[in-house]
C-alpha cells in the first residue's frame, strides 16, 4: 500500500501543476517525466486516479479559465484563446462544446 501511496502524491503533484500552470502546459511528457513515470504508465494511472486523461484535464481546466474570462471581458474570443492556452478560436470553440455546460456565450465576440 506503501507504493500506492506515493504514486498518488506523484499524481496528486502532476495535478496541481495543471491546476497552476495549464496556459503553458508543455505535454504528457514532462508531466511523466516530473512524476517520475513513463508516459504511458503515467496516463493510465492518472485517468484510473482522476477519470480523465491529464490531456483532458488541460482541455477542460483552459475551457473553465477561457469561459470565466469570457463572461467577465469584452475582449475578442482569439486574445481569450491565447491567455489560456489554446492555439486557435476553434479549438476553444471545441473545448468549450465539449467541457462547459452552457456552450459558447452568445454573447462572445469572436473578432
Amino acid at each position: 500500500m506503501r507504493s500506492g501511496c506515493a504514486v498518488l502524491k506523484r499524481l496528486e503533484a502532476a495535478r496541481e501543476f495543471i491546476e497552476k500552470r495549464y496556459f503553458d502546459y508543455a505535454g504528457c511528457d514532462d508531466l511523466a517525466n516530473r512524476a517520475g513515470m513513463s508516459k504511458a504508465h503515467f496516463v493510465r494511472v492518472y485517468k484510473q486516479a482522476f477519470g480523465e486523461s491529464p490531456h483532458q484535464h488541460v482541455l477542460r481546466r483552459r475551457a473553465q479559465a477561457a469561459l470565466d474570462l469570457l463572461t467577465v471581458t469584452l475582449q475578442p474570443m482569439k486574445n481569450v484563446a491565447c491567455a489560456v492556452g489554446f492555439d486557435s478560436t476553434s479549438s476553444l470553440a471545441r473545448a468549450l462544446r465539449k467541457f462547459a455546460p452552457s456552450g459558447i456565450p452568445q454573447y462572445v465576440y469572436f473578432g
